[in-house]
């Protein structure tokens, strides 16, 4: 009797076994609609997980938002002392800019490297050749740009405006070999140059 059982138990679970692997070949196909089944146990887990998603959600929101408060009081306690150094700083522009005023009055200078407005270009070109050293750059005379105007960087003098077109202009460079391309200069300071 125990062996006929035994048998029968392994039957069983070779046909299940079939009739699993059956059902997952047949969901596995492409199929356009789902069968009842699917549909059943999709909307039963979609169900559950939304009952289970909402409150999670409101959860994990509030102590994101509590992080949150928390964030933004150390930036605002930041931002304010910021806030307090940039006034300080503005008050002492305001005064070093009145002082600057004042001393242009008594040396009575009127031009100045300060006074021009400066044309902001991107460099869109490199001449190949190391004999001529030039670029080209995005502005040209409808921005303002004339031929021998100086072309400076935050670094300093990088060269002149050779040639001025009306939306491009080629740059010469200070490192060019073209003797007519020389500037004078003096140096002033103590340091060893």
């Amino acid at each position: 009797m125990p062996q006929f059982f035994l048998n029968k138990r392994l039957i069983l679970l070779l046909v299940s076994i079939i009739i699993l692997v059956a059902l997952i070949g047949f969901s596995l196909k492409d199929r356009n609609e789902l069968t009842w089944s699917e549909q059943f146990l999709k909307d039963t887990t979609g169900f559950v997980q939304l009952i289970f998603h909402k409150p999670a959600q409101l959860v994990a929101g509030f102590f994101e938002n509590v992080n949150d408060i928390r964030n933004t009081y150390k930036e605002n306690k930041l931002l304010k002392e910021r806030l307090e150094e940039y006034v300080s700083l503005e008050a002492q522009v305001q005064t070093l800019k009145k002082e600057n005023e004042r001393l242009r009055a008594l040396l009575n200078k009127k031009e100045s490297l300060r006074d021009f407005v400066p044309i902001q270009a991107t460099v869109i070109g490199r001449n190949p050749d190391r004999w001529q050293e030039t670029v080209i750059v995005n502005k040209g005379q409808q921005h303002g740009v004339k031929k021998d105007m100086a072309v400076i960087t935050p670094e300093g003098l990088v060269g002149k405006v050779q040639h001025a077109a009306q939306f491009t202009s080629t740059i010469q460079l200070l490192s060019a070999s073209d003797q007519k391309n020389r500037i004078s200069a003096y140096v002033q300071g103590k340091e060893n140059v």
